[in-house]
C-alpha cells in the first residue's frame, strides 16, 4: 500500500511516496534515495521503486523522495551537500509515520543516492543498517568519514558497469570497517535493466536480516 507524503526541509517542502504491507504495524522502515537529479534521477526510478515494493513484500515500510529540485520537491539541485539535509528530513519524516518503529530504521541509496546517503550516514545515529547501490565511491567526499563506519553494510554493483568500474568498488568496499558485505552482479550495467528486481531483494533481505 502506498500513500503520498510532504514534509519540510527548512523553508521549503519536499515530496515522498510511503509504502507498508496492509497488516503492520511496528514494523521496520527503509528511506531510500534516488540518483542524479540533473540526469532524470527521481523517486520514480526503477530501482527506486523495486527497492520500496521488495521492502513492503519482507513485511517492512519504505519511504522514497525526491531530493531538492526533483519532481515537486521545492528548491534547487546541491551536488550533494543540501541532499544531505534533504535526506535527514525525508529520515525525520519516515521515523514519525504511522506503522513504522523508530528504533528500526534502515538507509538505502543508488548511483548519486548512495553517495548522498553515505555522506549523511555517520551523523544519523538512528540508521542501523545502509545499502548502497552502484555507489560512486572515488566521487563521494564523503567517503573519508564513511570509512570509519561501523554498523551493517551492503554494496551492490553491477559487473558491467561502465561508469562505475567493478574493481573501484571493490577497491574501496576493501577500506571500510566490518560489517560489510559485497554483491557483484556480473552480467549488470549501472542502469540495472531488468535486473533492478535482484538489487531489490538483495536489499530487502539485508534490511531484514539487520533490521
Amino acid at each position: 500500500m502506498t500513500k503520498p507524503v510532504t514534509f519540510k526541509n527548512n523553508s521549503f517542502q519536499l515530496e515522498g511516496i510511503y509504502h507498508y504491507p496492509p497488516s503492520a504495524k511496528n514494523v521496520p522502515g527503509v528511506l531510500v534515495c534516488h540518483p542524479h537529479t540533473l540526469h532524470g534521477g527521481d523517486m520514480e526510478n526503477i530501482v527506486v521503486l523495486a527497492i520500496c515494493q521488495a521492502l513492503e513484500k519482507y513485511s517492512m515500510a519504505a519511504l522514497r523522495f525526491n531530493f531538492r529540485g526533483a519532481g515537486n520537491s521545492q528548491g534547487t539541485f546541491d551536488d550533494g551537500d543540501g541532499e544531505q539535509d534533504d535526506l535527514a528530513a525525508a529520515l525525520n519524516c519516515l521515523s514519525s509515520l504511522d506503522k513504522v518503529d523508530p528504533l528500526r530504521l534502515g538507509l538505502a541509496g543508488y548511483s548519486f543516492g548512495a553517495g548522498v546517503a553515505l555522506s549523511a550516514v555517520p551523523r544519523l545515529d538512528s540508521i542501523k543498517a545502509i545499502a548502497l547501490i552502484s555507489p560512486p565511491f572515488s566521487r563521494t567526499p564523503g567517503f573519508a568519514a564513511f570509512k570509519k563506519y561501523e554498523k551493517p553494510k551492503l554494496i551492490i554493483s553491477g559487473g558491467r558497469d561502465s561508469f562505475i568500474h567493478v574493481d573501484e568498488v571493490k577497491r574501496y568496499t576493501e577500506q571500510l570497517k566490518k560489517p560489510k558485505r559485497l554483491e557483484i552482479i556480473s552480467d549488470t550495467d549501472h542502469f540495472w535493466w531488468d535486473r533492478a528486481d535482484i538489487a531489490a531483494r538483495k536489499t530487502a533481505e539485508f534490511m531484514a536480516e539487520n533490521l
